[in-house]
């Protein structure tokens, strides 16, 4: 029966040292996809609201139309 030769230390170190690469790229990966999942839903939020507003600031906008008009035909 034949051995596997030994790696050496170096061998190791590097080998070790691209496991970890990979580990590393996976999880932030992971961690880039779920900040952007975050940051969509934000964003979407933010979206919402600001229509929520132009939709408030027409409505003023409408009343203080009407207001200056019944002021100034005074």
């Amino acid at each position: 029966m034949m051995e596997k030769p030994k790696k050496t230390i170096k061998e190791q170190i590097i080998e070790n040292n691209e496991k970890i690469k990979k580990e590393i790229s996976v999880d932030t990966e992971r961690q880039i996809k779920i900040s952007l999942n975050q940051l969509t839903k934000y964003v979407a939020d933010l979206r919402e609201e600001v229509i929520k507003l132009s939709e408030k600031i027409k409505y003023y906008s409408r009343i203080l139309s009407k207001a200056k008009d019944k002021y100034m035909s005074k």
